[in-house]
């Protein structure tokens, strides 16, 4: 009887059931989604995540524009623990007499807490010369004399105590007895050194048109006598600018800001700029002024995009984060690109590569039209423009 060999097997047929057992192997292995690592603190790239309610490929932004500027001067002034003299009492006229018939004196009191290298400061208009004029501070004498009708005189003193009394009187006539001894004094001032913290504020205004192109820069110099024991500090609506905190006496400060900074007011024309030194310290600051540069063409280059919300897209943007993303790959160094929503205008300042604004429900409009707006005076080439909401609770801007 024959025998009857299997016919043997072509290597194909080995190599194809091969593959396929490794093909399932894989799938096994690596097949699946992998989960999402909710746990991780690094930034999310959101290119690839949440759903896309937006998209535009790119755009050129290119603008026509004329530069001007417009300076606001504040001037020299000092700020911070400064003395200067304070009137504590002043009196246009003041009769004296004491006789024995007719006495009259005149006693005030003020605070000197706060007082150093005090005087007092009177001119005889009128006097018989029948007794010295007296003068008390807190019961002790400091002035007893004869005076000079018409002459100006000053009486300094010191050890001022937290409340002081001042008396004026005239002596005796004496043996004139039907006749008192009688001044009559004028400008009667009291006045002392006092030491306070002073600080300076200004008001400014920036005009509508200037809002465009905006970019600001403060100047200042300090003089030699300032006296740097603390800091000093420039403020604009409140927001800290100064990046020197003890400036140096020779060095001309430049601070720079623009319209993305957060530092000029939404209402441009409430804006104000405060100067002011901590503890003792006093700065002498001169020539401070502000140089406001703006675009003064209206040929500002601008891209519009109309981005429908229908009612059930509207309602998954809520309690969500929802990102208008777009790349930026030229970027103008002389002018900003200004991006708004609904003519709602975004705090941002684009930069080379990706750029995120992160948005809310309230941003946008429910069941209607929402303007996408791309405005600048400068060049500026935008692509992958897109508004995704984003599910993930992790997400960061970079």
């Amino acid at each position: 009887m024959a025998v009857i060999k299997p016919a043997p097997t072509e290597p194909f047929t080995f190599v194809f059931a091969a593959a396929v057992v490794i093909f399932f192997t894989l799938f096994l292995l690596f097949g699946q989604e992998p989960l999402t690592d909710t746990t991780s603190d690094n930034p999310i790239t959101i290119s690839d995540k949440g759903e896309i309610i937006f998209f535009a490929d790119s755009l050129n932004l290119i603008s026509n524009k004329t530069q001007s500027a417009r300076t606001v001067d504040f001037g020299d002034f000092d700020v911070g623990h400064i003395s200067k003299e304070r009137i504590v009492e002043s009196i246009d006229s003041l009769l004296v007499e004491k006789g024995l018939f007719k006495s009259a004196s005149k006693e005030f009191s003020f605070d000197g807490a706060t007082l150093e290298n005090a005087h007092l400061v009177f001119t005889v208009s009128d006097t018989n010369e029948y007794g010295n004029l007296r003068i008390y501070l807190n019961d002790k004498p400091i002035f007893d004399n004869k005076t000079v009708k018409g002459a100006e005189y000053t009486v300094e003193f010191n050890n001022l105590l937290a409340q002081n009394y001042i008396r004026i009187e005239s002596q005796s006539s004496g043996i004139r007895f039907w006749a008192p001894a009688t001044y009559l004094l004028s400008d009667v001032k009291v006045s002392a050194a006092s030491f306070d913290n002073v600080d300076k504020m200004y008001s400014f205004i920036v005009y509508d048109y200037e809002m465009a192109g905006f970019d600001a820069m403060l100047s200042y110099e300090v003089g030699a006598g300032s006296v740097r024991l603390d800091d000093m500090n420039v403020e604009i609506n409140g927001n800290d600018i100064n990046s020197e905190k003890r400036p140096m006496f020779g060095i001309l400060y430049k601070e720079t800001f623009d319209r993305t900074d957060g530092v000029i007011a939404s209402k441009p024309d409430t804006n104000y700029i405060k100067f002011f030194a901590d503890g003792e310290a006093m700065y002498e600051v001169e020539g401070a002024q502000l140089t406001i540069t703006y675009f003064d063409s209206d040929k500002a280059a601008v891209s519009e995009y109309t981005v429908v919300i229908d009612e059930d897209t509207y309602d998954k943007m809520a309690n969500k984060t929802i990102v208008l993303e777009y790349y930026a790959d030229k970027v103008s160094n002389d002018a900003l690109l200004d991006v708004s929503l609904n003519e709602q205008m975004f705090n941002h300042k684009t930069v080379v590569y990706e750029n995120q604004i992160v948005l809310s429900q309230d941003n946008f409009r429910r069941g209607k039209t929402n303007l996408l707006k791309f405005s600048t005076y400068g060049i500026y080439k935008i692509s992958d423009i897109d508004i995704r909401i984003v599910e993930d609770k992790n997400f960061k801007l970079f």
